[in-house]
Order: structure tokens, then C-alpha cells, then sequence
């Protein structure tokens, strides 16, 4: 009879030993499951002025967001900065860079599993921003522009920040 209740003792023993390697185990590996999100790609396609005001204007950036998953993929919004390059800056391809406009798209955006879509960020400026973009396109007839930020998307019940940054090149 006590051998018996050993038994059930390790037997026991052995159950919450397995319980507990089976545990830390899951908590080993859900930092790991990060690993196997994948963040959507967001590309600039296009950058189009809108209108223009006697102190300001309004451009568009058309973002491509393509969801490289095969599920959903929630986002929950746009932090962005819009910058244009000095045409004149020749120091280095990090130099020159000036701040035309920044701001928060909050609006939702659900992609299905390996699709893209497109994404309109309405983009407000003030003209005296201008000044780095109006010397490059006396300079040179264009306007090189780079947008950078970070996408929200919601994933594996919890909400993620996914950097982004792409460039370009206006040619009005």
C-alpha cells in the first residue's frame, strides 16, 4: 500500500513536471511567435498636389501597402513625416533633407491575405516649408521627396508599430 502511494505520488509528480516544462515551453516561444509575423510593405506610388491656398496647399500620397500574409491584416493607422531634399545639397544623400509635413491618418484598413491595396494620405503644407523644394526645382526640375513613418496594425491581439520609409523623385 505505501508503494502504491508513491506511485501516485510520482505519477503526480511526474504530471506537474510535464505541466510546468510544457509551460515555461509556451512562454519560451511566444516572444519567438514575433518572428513569424510579417510586416506589411508600404511603398510611396505616387505624390500629387491637390490644391493650393494663398498660404498653404494640399498634396496626396498614394502609399501601396501590400499584406505579405496569407490572413488578415488590420491597420489602424498612419504616423508619417513628408521630406523634400535641397537640390542644391550635394554633402551627402543624408544631408539636406527638410521637413514639409507630418501628421496622423487614423483611418482603418483591413487587407486581406497576399493582396495590396492603396492608401491616400492627405498631406497639409504651408508654403514657407516650401523653400528646400522650390531651390531644387529651380536647380533641377525636380523635387526629390522621401516619406518615413510607421504603420499601427493590429496582429496576434496586440497592436504593432511597423516603420516605414520610401523615396522619390516629383517631376511636375
Amino acid at each position: 500500500m505505501g508503494k502504491q502511494r508513491i506511485r501516485v505520488s510520482r505519477r503526480r509528480a511526474l504530471r506537474g513536471l510535464a505541466q510546468s516544462v510544457a509551460s515555461v515551453a509556451l512562454l519560451v516561444t511566444l516572444p519567438g511567435c514575433s518572428a513569424l509575423f510579417s510586416p506589411p510593405s508600404v511603398t510611396i506610388v505616387g505624390v500629387d498636389l491637390v490644391s493650393v491656398g494663398l498660404a498653404s496647399g494640399t498634396a496626396e500620397v498614394t502609399l501601396e501597402v501590400a499584406n505579405e500574409r496569407s490572413g488578415k491584416l488590420d491597420i489602424r493607422g498612419f504616423f508619417y513625416e513628408l521630406e523634400v531634399r535641397d537640390g542644391g545639397s550635394t554633402v551627402s544623400p543624408d544631408y539636406g533633407w527638410h521637413r514639409l509635413a507630418d501628421g496622423v491618418h487614423g483611418e482603418r484598413v483591413v487587407i486581406e491575405g497576399r493582396q495590396v491595396h492603396r492608401v491616400i494620405l492627405p498631406v497639409p503644407f504651408e508654403y514657407r516649408a516650401l523653400g528646400a523644394a522650390l531651390r531644387s526645382f529651380l536647380l533641377s526640375g525636380e523635387v526629390p521627396y522621401r516619406v518615413r513613418g510607421e504603420v499601427t496594425v493590429r496582429s496576434l491581439g496586440s497592436e504593432r508599430k511597423v516603420p516605414f520609409r520610401s523615396q522619390g523623385v516629383l517631376r511636375p
